[in-house]
């Protein structure tokens, strides 16, 4: 059985990527180096660790990957928080009869995708 268990992203500048992420999407501290930081998501075993990039070309990022978080609550608030932490919207937050949709870029060019359910709004 394959099971996907962390990703790793590149970041420029580690505290900022640090708070981006447990600070607006409430992913949880699990350990901190120099040069990383390893966070958890909640209510799933996916692990995102946070890597201080030393070279330019770690930190080339495209549209790819799309990191995508399901809201049961929240969806609005956690927009306006990653905003605030330094995310631009990539296009419109989307409503539509399946539920409301948005997709940002991180301060270090990330792209995290929000979707929250019709029935949970």
């Amino acid at each position: 059985m394959l099971k996907l268990s962390s990703l790793t992203l590149f970041v420029r500048n580690l505290k900022q990527a640090s708070q981006f992420y447990q600070q607006g999407l409430k992913l949880n501290l699990i350990s901190r180096t120099e040069d990383c930081i390893l966070l958890k998501a909640p209510c799933v075993d996916l692990f995102i660790s946070l890597q201080q990039a030393t070279q330019e070309s770690h930190l080339s990022t495209g549209y790819s990957p799309l990191i995508n978080f399901i809201f049961k609550t929240g969806i609005d608030e956690t927009i306006h928080k990653l905003i605030e932490l330094g995310a631009s919207l990539d296009g419109h937050i989307f409503y539509d009869t399946q539920g409301k949709s948005a997709t940002l870029r991180a301060p270090d060019g990330h792209m995290i995708g929000l979707y929250q359910p019709e029935d949970s709004l």
